[in-house]
């Protein structure tokens, strides 16, 4: 092996391991969704999007809260 190759598999490398984080937080916030949706008893509001509150009968998007979830639970 040649030293240019060398250099080019450590960048493949680290491009990869790069990926796989990646895959792995959307993974996670996948789950964090079908969790609340779980949850939530997948209720959909109008247009099916968000949840229907009962009381005000508004919708709320969990779309916006799963990022913060995943957020948190990546914090240490």
């Amino acid at each position: 092996m040649e030293v240019s190759d060398v250099k080019r598999l450590k960048s493949l490398e680290a491009e990869n391991a790069r990926l796989e984080r990646l895959l792995a937080e959307s993974l996670l916030e996948n789950e964090v969704r079908r969790e609340a949706l779980r949850k939530n008893g997948n209720r959909t509001g109008p247009l099916g999007h968000g949840a229907v509150d009962g009381n005000q009968g508004t919708s709320s998007c969990l779309c916006t809260r799963a990022p913060l979830a995943a957020a948190l639970y990546f914090r240490t």
